[in-house]
């Protein structure tokens, strides 16, 4: 997996490319936490380029998700 983060106004936009398997879900979930502790709370994800999202992948989307909508 490769993944490019960008900032557009107090937004970010993260874009993961190839395969999500396990490993590049916990670098993905270790990633989104790290833009959480930015304090920053509008992230957008494109996901066109991913060919394959393991349960991993779909469980790091959800769990930071459900953690951003408990901040308010």
């Amino acid at each position: 997996m490769e993944l490019s983060i960008t900032e557009i106004g107090n937004f970010k936009a993260v874009k993961p490319s190839g395969r999500i398997d396990w490993e590049s879900a916990r670098v993905l979930d270790k990633e989104i936490q790290h833009i959480i502790d930015e304090n920053i709370y509008n992230i957008v994800f494109n996901l066109d380029e991913v060919s394959f999202i393991c349960s991993g992948g779909i469980g790091a989307l959800v769990y930071n998700l459900n953690k951003v909508r408990k901040m308010g």
